[in-house]
């Protein structure tokens, strides 16, 4: 039988994690949510406007946010991406219309589960 490793989500000690909530934000450069004081400075689920041009948005630190999911969208109006970063390199590439679904392992880092296509109004 395989083994079964479960993260319940325990919010770690001296965070302040919005984990309810929607944010949309316009991007006037690259976004590092591991930078200190940056953390958790975004909801668990938020569309990002690459607001021109390709953009990199660095996820937290796997030791501040063990088992944290985030759903980030792409709100680009054209062919902008967002590539997807954590300390160890690229996690993958949500191009304009996708959503990208993470997860942080805090053995393994930031996981991609999944990307998906999505129409935006």
């Amino acid at each position: 039988m395989a083994s079964i490793t479960r993260y319940p989500f325990q919010i770690p000690s001296g965070c302040i994690v919005n984990l309810e909530g929607f944010e949309v934000r316009t991007l006037s450069g690259n976004l590092d949510l591991s930078a200190a004081g940056a953390a958790f400075s975004l909801p668990a689920e938020a569309k990002l406007d690459p607001g021109g041009a390709h953009r990199d948005v660095t996820l937290e630190l796997e030791s501040t946010c063990p088992g944290l999911k985030r759903r980030i969208i792409n709100g680009a109006d054209a062919a902008e991406n967002l590539v997807i970063k954590d300390d160890d390199g690229t996690i993958a590439t949500i191009n304009q219309n996708e959503q990208g679904e993470f997860f942080c392992d805090p053995t393994s880092g930031w996981l991609l589960m999944c990307i998906t296509t999505i129409a935006l109004s």
